[in-house]
């Protein structure tokens, strides 16, 4: 069975909030021809004349952005690694995630208690691993369930998509830099729980393959991260012209943006 590698961000990281219109942006970046090729970008291109050293994309200069664009044109071209994005809104997120978790472990119990803003808290945990150790009970949000299967959903479609091209069920490997919404030391276990959700719903043809201790530290998850945060930028700018260019910019695009 073949191996592909993608690595994911997202734009914001932030705390679902108040505002259902409010745009989340995954970058994601392909390895074609191997599992390791999606680290020849940035300052690893192969064509040294179309090298760019990459930085956080979060208080770039208009001349970085620039640089920025003509660099997604040259991957576009290139046959080793392709950037993707999916633009949708939070209350996407909101329909469509909790669903997604459910599918996976089944009916939400009650509310274990609220936060401080009256949102929903449930009680998880207490269940063992697969190296036998079992996780201690933890409290999550609901806002965090429903980007959890918000995720878990859209690497299932990559994963399709790519068994598609590949005509055959290929493994996916993925490598996330940090689940939106971590805080503190629980951020490991909605990182478990991403892994957990995805094992149950793909069989384990896509597995988690790591969060990086040190964020944005290679070229492909700065790619990554400049690409989220490019898309988030134009369709905050100017959502029609922002879904112009980013489809211009980039190979496969999918947007999700329900207005009720």
């Amino acid at each position: 069975m073949k191996k592909y590698a993608i690595v994911i961000d997202t734009s914001p990281t932030e705390q679902i909030i108040d505002n259902d219109n409010q745009v989340f942006c995954l970058g994601i970046l392909f390895g074609l021809r191997s599992p390791e090729s999606f680290d020849l970008v940035g300052n690893q291109f192969p064509d040294e004349e179309k090298r760019i050293t990459l930085r956080k994309y979060a208080g770039s200069s208009p001349q970085y952005k620039a640089a920025l664009k003509e660099h997604l044109a040259n991957i576009r071209e290139a046959d080793h690694v392709l950037a993707s994005a999916s633009i949708v809104n939070q209350r996407f997120i909101k329909r469509m995630g909790l669903p997604v978790w459910e599918k996976a472990h089944g009916k939400l119990p009650e509310p274990f208690d609220f936060n401080k803003k009256g949102k929903h808290r449930y009680r998880l945990g207490g269940y063992k691993k697969q190296d036998a150790t079992v996780v201690e009970p933890y409290t999550v949000l609901r806002d965090d369930l429903c980007i959890i299967g918000w995720l878990a959903s859209e690497l299932g479609l990559l994963h399709s998509a790519i068994c598609k091209i590949s005509d055959e069920i290929v493994k996916l490997d993925v490598l996330i830099d940090r689940l939106p919404n971590d805080q503190g030391p629980e951020g490991v276990n909605k990182a478990e729980l991403l892994k957990w959700t995805i094992g149950k719903l793909t069989e384990s043809t896509i597995h988690i393959a790591g969060i990086p201790d040190t964020p944005d530290h290679y070229q492909r998850d700065l790619l990554a991260d400049n690409i989220a945060g490019l898309c988030r930028d134009l369709m905050e700018k100017d959502p029609l012209a922002g879904r112009m260019e980013i489809e211009g910019l980039l190979r496969m695009t999918k947007f999700n943006l329900p207005i009720t």
